[in-house]
């Protein structure tokens, strides 16, 4: 199981408990336009530099307004909202 350090340190301080709850939360889904057209054009190397870039620029976006990264998915990135921490 993956947590944020910040959820992580919430559980450790029993802010938080393992578990599930109902809540509202909002959730962002990304994704490149044309990612696979420019993928087939692209170095194997150069494609991986970029897409590293481009995923560490979004986990800091989402992790700066509160967000926790979910699961990247090729070029796409699925965010949380709200949740667990409101």
């Amino acid at each position: 199981v993956y947590l944020s350090e910040e959820v992580a340190r919430a559980v450790e301080a029993g802010e938080l408990s393992l578990g599930g709850r109902r809540q509202e939360v909002a959730v962002l889904f990304t994704d490149l336009r044309g990612f696979t057209r420019r993928a087939e054009a692209l170095e194997p190397e150069a494609l991986v530099a970029e897409l590293n870039a481009y995923l560490d620029a979004m986990v800091h976006a989402v992790r700066a307004e509160g967000g926790v990264v979910d699961k990247f998915i090729g070029d796409a990135v699925m965010a949380v909202f709200g949740a667990p921490l409101t």
